[in-house]
């Protein structure tokens, strides 16, 4: 399915340091650094004992927070620089215990990975017409029993947000990740396998503003994604675009209403190493997408949109290598990103609703309807401390008799030791049940890391 990268802008919501701390009287600071003297050999002791990991706001198992467009992780530490011009750099450490690193429903294989993070953000302020943000996040696994298993993944951003004097305004959306993970693709394809391959998603939205009261606005998005080892994998590359055109109303003071219609097609560029499968066979399709929802402005304590709509999908070719006629899909969709601030700079509220098509490859005519839903609740409390809690369900309906049921439950917890240095611990459990024997599979993570920010 093509990928829409429509967005509202939105407003970062960071952990405040708690140098309050330093404003008490003698007494009071004594008992409280006691307190996180006592507090810190306890952590430390538990992620020793449990094998540490990462916590879930890392790179490697998805962002609590979800980063915003574009940008692999938000950044909530202080700047180097002052001005328009401004660095946010990050180093984190962390132990990961992972009891099915294969994703198997049987004969699970456990081990130990050990994770270096960097990350930097780099920010330029165009002052009240917008600003433009570039993004890395890295991710270095190393197993301790499985070394052949050892990955890597490089992930860049860029954000470009400009607003006109005269109404005009452009959004430019890059994210680019190079990797060699085994999370598989969107699509679901070898899941538990260390597969090299990048993939690179453009956007670009040019509108006008009329009197921010109405806005028009057109769009266009490339998705790219290559796999390196084109003998096993040449069924997984594909070339994206997506062109589109929008309408937005002001329906209250903080909120719009929206409508978009956008048009896109996929192709897959690399046939079968025997020839079997070719232009002509092959998956390529066509579709035609229409959405309706409310988006909000940033100074908004809820951001985001909430999106649905309705999609047209048409394969180009009849038959599939096998003879098989593909089957055209028309189905319901899910856009809905929703940010709540519950309390601001205490408790955020993150909601994503998605629904989609998901194409299983070039070679098959097999797809499904997947819908999901993730809620992740951030809470700090004492200053330094920050709570993180995730729960997700999701199903997959193919278009056999095949389906998947999935939930996925986080929670963490990070400690500010110092203004500049975090620890986390955490736990992530992953099920799918599967009708398909061979295709669920349970997975626990301990996590924990240590993060040194400036």
């Amino acid at each position: 399915m093509p990928v829409s990268v429509i967005y509202s802008k939105g407003q970062g919501k960071g952990l405040t340091t708690g140098t309050e701390i330093r404003n008490q009287n003698p007494e009071t600071c004594n008992i409280m650094l006691n307190k996180k003297i006592l507090y810190i050999s306890c952590l430390m002791a538990g992620w020793l004992l449990s094998a540490g990991s990462l916590p879930a706001g890392a790179v490697v198992y998805g962002d609590l927070g979800q980063p915003a467009p574009g940008l692999p992780f938000t950044p909530e530490g202080n700047a180097i620089g002052a001005g328009k011009l401004k660095f946010f750099p990050e180093l984190a450490v962390g132990l990961a215990y992972d009891d099915n690193i294969f994703y198997e429903e049987s004969g699970e294989e456990s081990d130990q990975v050990s994770h270096l993070i960097p990350r930097l953000m780099i920010d330029y302020s165009l002052e009240e017409r917008g600003s433009v943000k570039f993004g890395y996040a890295g991710d270095f696994a190393y197993y301790r029993d499985f070394s052949d298993n050892d990955w890597r993944r490089h992930n860049l951003g860029l954000l470009l947000d400009y607003n006109a004097p005269s109404g005009l305004f452009l959004d430019i959306v890059n994210d680019y990740v190079d990797t060699s993970d085994p999370f598989g693709s969107k699509e679901d394809y070898a899941l538990g396998e260390q597969k090299d391959r990048w993939n690179n998603l453009f956007a670009v939205g040019l509108g006008f503003n009329f009197g921010d009261k109405f806005r028009v606005a057109a769009y266009y998005n490339n998705n790219k994604q290559e796999y390196d080892n084109e003998d096993v994998d040449w069924n997984q590359n594909f070339d994206e675009d997506e062109y589109g055109v929008g309408v937005e109303k002001r329906i209250s003071s903080k909120t719009w209403g929206f409508a978009r219609f956008l048009h896109g097609s996929r192709d897959y560029n690399t046939d079968s190493p025997d020839g079997t499968v070719t232009e002509s066979n092959d998956a390529d399709y066509s579709t035609d997408r229409l959405f309706l929802g409310l988006t909000w402005d940033a100074s908004s304590r809820i951001t985001g949109e909430l999106n649905l709509g309705y999609q047209w999908l048409e394969y180009d070719n009849r038959l599939d290598a096998a003879d098989i006629p593909y089957q055209d899909d028309n189905t319901w969709l899910a856009a809905t990103r929703i940010d709540y601030s519950i309390k601001p700079g205490v408790t955020d509220l993150h909601v994503r609703f998605a629904r989609g098509t998901y194409q299983r490859g070039s070679f098959t005519r097999v797809f499904y309807d997947g819908t999901y839903l993730d809620v992740w609740l951030l809470h700090r409390f004492f200053s330094w401390y920050r709570l993180k809690l995730n729960f997700s369900i999701g199903r997959n309906e193919y278009n056999t008799n095949r389906q998947d049921d999935d939930k996925r439950f986080g929670i963490g917890l990070e400690y500010l030791v110092w203004r500049r240095i975090t620890l986390g611990l955490g736990y992530d459990y992953t099920d799918r049940d599967s009708n398909i024997p061979g295709e669920s599979f349970t997975i626990n993570r301990v996590l924990g890391t240590i993060t040194v920010k400036y």
